[in-house]
């Protein structure tokens, strides 16, 4: 029996407006109807939150335990092939960059269960960007690459 795998190949990426409805698969998929969506994506990175922790032993004995505290959220590395024709996605990441705006992030996933009336499995948090790069190698294409810092915590819309 094969082990269930959700491929990466076939996720999108969508970008929306600050302040977008994103509680339920309805509202996330209203959003992406008018979201801007990142074309000819080569890497989306991790989506990482951390939770600090505290480890607390005793002298006494061999007892420890450890605190929960507060979490910290990651950034994740954008990799696109640059495309000058891309009015949606690039450009609008360009103009998060140059006006140092937020936009809501949106990940799907190709795991729809149900493919008639059901829903793929949905990321979304609060993004902005902190460094951007035009990498131009020698026999490679010319890339387009933007650091994304998750700003909120990333809700988990799951695939039916």
């Amino acid at each position: 029996m094969a082990l269930p795998v959700t491929d990466v190949q076939g996720t999108k990426l969508y970008l929306a407006p600050q302040g977008t409805a994103v509680a339920d698969a309805t509202e996330i998929a209203t959003a992406i109807s008018t979201a801007k969506q990142i074309g000819c994506l080569q890497s989306i990175g991790d989506v990482t939150m951390t939770r600090a922790t505290t480890e607390y032993t005793c002298i006494s004995s061999d007892n420890s335990t450890k605190s929960q505290g507060s979490v910290s959220l990651g950034n994740q590395e954008l990799q696109t092939l640059f495309n000058a024709a891309d009015t949606a996605g690039q450009q609008d990441l360009i103009a998060m960059w140059d006006g140092q705006e937020r936009r809501i992030l949106i990940i799907e996933l190709n795991d729809q269960i149900t493919p008639t009336t059901g829903n793929p499995t949905y990321i979304t948090y609060e993004v902005f960007i902190s460094s951007v790069s035009v990498p131009m190698q020698k026999d490679n294409a010319v890339m387009y690459n933007a650091t994304l810092e998750i700003s909120s915590l990333p809700d988990f819309t799951i695939a039916t």
